[in-house]
């Protein structure tokens, strides 16, 4: 074992017997640098708009970029919807509010609109009764 890891094992060590003084010590960085540190984080997501994509994405439904990709293949880059492709706008995912379950990806205008009718396939079957009634 060389000197870099050494002392990395002793820091390892030393850290897990003494969490409470890394934690008061944690803070109080935190506390002294909170502005500093967010107007640096604040610039770091304004940079990296795909990566903050990826990130929320994972945080939110658990889909990974791959993950993602993949499904928008599958549906050969058209919104599971309406059947038309994305073009320039943003594909969103489209989940079960009851399950968290991944249903498709969906133009804004398509997931808002499931949005509005609370995923009722019922109200979804009678506004396209209405619209064909002209």
């Amino acid at each position: 074992m060389d000197v870099g890891e050494r002392k990395k094992a002793y820091t390892r060590g030393w850290r897990s017997k003494n969490r409470d003084k890394v934690r008061a010590w944690r803070r109080r960085s935190y506390l002294k640098n909170r502005d500093r540190d967010r107007a640096k984080q604040r610039l770091w997501w304004l940079a990296n708009p795909d990566k903050v994509r990826v990130y929320k994405r994972k945080a939110a439904y658990g889909i990974t970029q791959p993950e993602y990709e993949s499904l928008l293949t599958r549906q050969k880059n058209v919104c599971a919807g309406c059947g038309r492709p994305f073009g320039s706008t943003t594909p969103h995912i489209d989940h079960c509010h009851s399950t968290g379950v991944i249903r498709g990806i969906l133009h804004t205008g398509c997931n808002m609109a499931l949005g509005h009718i609370n995923d009722d396939p019922e109200v979804l079957e009678g506004l396209a009764r209405y619209l064909r009634r002209g």
